[in-house]
């Protein structure tokens, strides 16, 4: 069974993922000129370089969808903090302060998480904060090196990423549908895998998988 943190994530990650494919779908009509405006849109709307103009409305619905499961993953952390019977960790996730250091703690809790799924989400993290507060953090030496070390194993999990490309994304701020839909996914395994490890079952409703 779930928690009901859980299905609310798994609800806020499952709205993002077809607002966006559903935007990406409708903006490659617009790119290839197989869609226009119709008079039911009271809006104005005239671009002389309909490629150019869905790559960069493409770009503002990936980077929006990454801040919304950003939020959604804080808001579940938020109710692990809320629900845990594990003192010392809930004081850590009270904390204001590095989300690193809290997944982390959690991590550190969990077994069996695979090795880069904690790197995976650290990015995530790291560049919703890009996006949202123009942050110039980047992600860790030991982070990059654990998700370079796992390179195959991502790559045959998720759909044939490079995870060494999402990298140099990040570096430049450039992020990709690839990039986002790998990096959700990874959250979303990470999250599942939380919920079941972590004693929430008064917050068990019952739903079932």
């Amino acid at each position: 069974m779930k928690s009901d943190g859980l299905i609310r994530f798994e609800a806020a990650v499952g709205n993002a993922v077809l607002a966006t494919n559903t935007v990406c779908i409708g903006l490659d009509g617009v790119a290839n000129e197989r869609c226009k405006k119709t008079d039911f849109l009271t809006i104005s709307w005239a671009t002389d370089n309909p490629k150019g103009a869905s790559m960069s409305a493409r770009n503002f619905a990936i980077r929006s969808s990454l801040v919304y499961v950003g939020e959604a993953f804080q808001e579940y952390l938020e109710y692990i903090n809320e629900h845990s019977s594990d003192d010392s960790l809930k004081k850590i996730l009270s904390r204001q302060g590095e989300m690193r250091d809290k997944i982390k703690a959690l991590s550190k809790r969990a077994n069996d998480l695979r090795p880069y799924w904690e790197s995976a989400v650290v990015l995530l993290v790291r560049w919703r904060n890009k996006v949202v507060h123009g942050s110039q953090t980047g992600l860790s030496e030991h982070y990059k090196k654990t998700l370079r070390a796992h390179k195959s194993e991502i790559n045959q999990l998720h759909a044939d990423i490079d995870i060494e490309q999402t990298l140099e994304h990040f570096a430049s701020n450039k992020i990709t549908l690839k990039d986002f839909s790998t990096l959700i996914c990874i959250t979303t395994y990470y999250v599942q895998h939380l919920d079941a490890v972590f004693d929430l079952s008064k917050t068990k409703t019952a739903i079932t998988n």
